[in-house]
């Protein structure tokens, strides 16, 4: 029987890799998400996935941890695990979701490091090709991140009114620049209307 719930199991890993699939997660979601759960299972053993205890989920998670580890390291394999028992539980083959038993720690999130203004003056002074110099001053002047103004299309700045129209992680938004970073885009866009 015990070789038998470790096939069982393993073939619940595949269906829940093939489930993200269709859902759209991102590859490397699966992929990560995928190897928490044979690693899970790897340790739970001859364990059928419905015996498995809000323990058993914790022993896991704290175990094998790097000597040098963060609170992002345990919630990621928390959800890892939370989003297999919830797709084990919505197929019926488990009762309860053991992971949900277990608060993820509390992140507490770094602020990002700023360039000095003397660094910013010096990378841009550095700067040598048209393109590179509008980017980096639609960057600083506008707080957008690299995806941002990296997708961003013509049509979507208004030189004169000196703002764009960006698409962020949930929303659009307009943003506004100051009159270096409309130069520097003006020299680099020439005529162009679209693109």
């Amino acid at each position: 029987q015990g070789a038998s719930s470790q096939q069982q199991n393993a073939e619940m890993v595949r269906r829940f890799q093939q489930w993200l699939t269709a859902q759209k997660y991102i590859t490397s979601t699966v992929e990560k998400y995928c190897g928490q759960c044979r690693g899970f299972c790897s340790f739970i053993g001859s364990k059928p996935l419905r015996e498995v205890t809000p323990l058993d989920v914790s022993d896991f998670i704290t175990t094998n941890l790097r000597d040098k580890w963060g609170d992002s390291v345990v919630n990621s394999r928390l959800a890892a695990l939370r989003t297999f028992f919830d797709f084990l539980y919505m197929g019926g083959v488990v009762n309860t979701v053991p992971p949900r038993f277990i608060r993820p720690r509390k992140v507490t999130r770094k602020l990002p490091r700023v360039l000095t203004k003397t660094q910013v003056q010096k990378l841009l002074a550095r700067t040598s090709k048209l393109r590179d110099r509008a980017f980096l001053e639609f960057l600083y002047a506008t707080g957008c991140r690299q995806i941002e103004a990296l997708s961003l299309r013509v049509e979507e700045v208004d030189l004169d009114q000196r703002k764009a129209r960006v698409r962020g992680k949930r929303k659009e938004r307009i943003v506004y620049f100051g009159s270096l970073a409309e130069t520097a885009l003006r020299r680099y866009l020439g005529a162009r209307k679209e693109g």
